[in-house]
């Protein structure tokens, strides 16, 4: 996915209009517009970090670096992975391994 279209993606699942993002960012709701189509992407580091606070993921999973939107759910996977006993993670690495090979992850 492009940043344009986890941008609009975002904005859609939230309720939000072009018009609430132009504000956020103190820009038209056309260059809005524009980001969202992939014609003109973001001038600055401070509009992509107001955008991932406002939607509550991270800058990675705005640029497409990453498919993680929360971006607490990492560390509390491997937290949890952490304080299981040895058998626990042994069976939660084969558990991963069947969900990789099902679902052809890398």
């Amino acid at each position: 996915m492009t940043f344009g279209e986890r941008l609009r993606s975002l904005r859609e699942e939230n309720d939000v209009t072009q018009a609430d993002i132009a504000t956020l960012l103190n820009i038209s709701a056309r260059m809005v517009s524009f980001y969202e189509n992939d014609k003109h992407f973001l001038r600055d580091a401070d509009s992509l970090i107001k955008l991932a606070k406002y939607f509550n993921v991270t800058t990675d999973y705005l640029l497409g670096l990453s498919n993680t939107k929360d971006p607490y759910k990492n560390s509390q996977i491997i937290a949890t992975y952490n304080s299981l006993p040895t058998a626990g993670q042994a069976s939660m690495d084969e558990f991963l391994s069947f969900l990789a090979s099902k679902y052809k992850c890398k």
